[in-house]
């Protein structure tokens, strides 16, 4: 059910992901200055804003003997539902994790566009 912005956003994500588990110069560099480490993939400046004033933060998360939890924004879910999402919904999909879901796509494509555009 993702839209290609989403699927596009994903392969995105994966590939700064595997950058910086590969190599770790890119690595510092993503988490402390990360719209010029991304600037480097996908190959324009991206300025230090994301859309409507947003912070882009990397955290390094790999160390295996720590557990990282992460307090995400609370959602607000306002996207107009696609047909397909309709149907899901009437036929029983919805509560907070599919929203949560909604939401999270929406990020991912904002960030896709905001890297991309």
């Amino acid at each position: 059910m993702t839209t290609l912005e989403e699927q596009k956003g994903e392969d995105l994500i994966k590939t700064i992901i595997e950058k910086a588990w590969s190599n770790p110069e890119f690595k510092k560099d993503l988490i402390n200055n990360p719209s010029e480490a991304i600037s480097s993939i996908v190959g324009k400046e991206l300025g230090d804003k994301m859309p409507d004033g947003r912070k882009l933060v990397v955290v390094d998360q790999t160390d295996a003997n720590t557990f990282f939890l992460n307090i995400p924004a609370q959602m607000q879910v306002d996207v107009e539902l696609k047909e397909e999402e309709l149907e899901l919904v009437s036929g029983g999909a919805g509560g907070p994790f599919y929203d949560a879901g909604v939401w999270v796509g929406q990020q991912i494509k904002d960030f896709y566009n905001w890297a991309t555009s």
